[in-house]
Parts: C-alpha cells; structure tokens; sequence
C-alpha cells in the first residue's frame, strides 16, 4: 500500500510540473502560488524597480515549419526605443514563398521580423501575425531568452486555441493553422504577454 502511495505522489508531481495552463495569464495560479513563495522566502532578493524598468534584453521565437524550414524572430528590449515602427532600428518582415510567415506586430501594426521596445512595470503585451499559405501543424519555440530579469514570465496567449503557455518552463508550442478557419491565422491568434509575477 505504501508503494502505491508514493507511486500515485510521484505521478501527481509529473504531472501538475508539465501541465499547461489553460486560462488567461493574469490569472495563473501557478503563478501566484511561486510568487506569494518568493515574497516569504526572506533569502530571495528583490530586483530593483530599476532594473525592472530599464530592462536591456533580448527573445528569439523560432517558427518550426518542418524539419528543414525555419523562422526566427528576434525581439529585443531598450528602455530608450519605442513601440512604433522605427526605420533603421526595426526590420521590416519579408513574405517568403514558404507556406507559413511569423511575424512582430509593433503598436503601429506594422509586421517585422526584428523589433526593439522598451519594456517597464508591469509588462508588455506583443502581438504575432501568423500568414498561412496552407493546413498544417507548425511549432513555435523559445529559442534564447537574454537578461530578462526572474520577476517577468514570457506567456505565449494564444487566443485561438483558448490556451496560454510559460515559455521560460515550457518552451514549445505547437499549433494547427486550418486555411477553412480565419481564427487560426492572422494577427488576432498569438500575442506574447510578459508581466511581473
């Protein structure tokens, strides 16, 4: 009996560990439960407010088309840029002849593949344009995440599917474009919500 005892504790662990939330970001759970932890642990230092505003970093999503074709998508952080379409600082997204284009939207709407924003207290919410040529099932991954301070989680909302995504701990996540549907595509699916736990 104890065996199956610790055996049922050990599934119940796996599982709660790898679950994805499905549910709006602002209202994790999780979250909040690791939060109100930190907040108690005395040992745990507190980043500054200003840390927290001038935050210089960097993510890179990679759009996997299959297992050949690729996309990434840089987006970086500077406390002195704009959430405007900037020439000379934002690249522009080129439509390639490939069956799917993942792109940045900036607060302009305009698509581009690299985009540079400041990011302050609380957060930032990033829309992502998906362009499908076709059906398919497609991934997106978080490939590198540079000196983005702890207290900030990298949600991937997709609205859509009604499902949100941590990708500092979950950082895959794949998804259905149906050509039939016009909510599995387009600029309305995907936004990346970064906000202080």
């Amino acid at each position: 009996m104890k065996k199956l005892v610790g055996t049922l504790l050990v599934i119940a662990v796996a599982f709660f560990s790898c679950a994805k939330f499905t549910g709006d970001p602002g209202t994790d759970p999780i979250g909040t439960t690791r939060q109100r932890a930190q907040n108690n642990n005395p040992g745990t230092p507190k980043p500054s407010t200003d840390s927290l505003n001038n935050v210089k970093g960097s993510v890179v999503l990679q759009l996997v088309i299959d297992s050949v074709n690729t996309q990434e998508l840089r987006l970086t952080f500077d406390p002195n840029s704009q959430t405007i379409y900037t020439p000379g600082v934002d690249v522009l997204a080129q439509q390639n002849s490939g069956r799917i284009n993942l792109s940045w939207l900036s607060s302009d709407n305009v698509s581009l593949s690299a985009y540079t924003m400041p990011l302050k207290q609380p957060g930032a919410k990033i829309g992502l344009r998906v362009d499908a040529q076709s059906d398919g099932l497609y991934s997106l991954n978080l490939k590198a995440l540079q000196s983005i301070p702890l207290p900030y989680d990298l949600w991937l909302k997709d609205s859509f599917a009604k499902d949100s995504l941590e990708l500092r701990y979950n950082p895959t996540y794949s998804f259905n474009v149906i050509k039939a549907d016009t909510g599995s595509f387009g600029a309305n699916r995907f936004k990346l919500v970064i906000r202080l736990r």
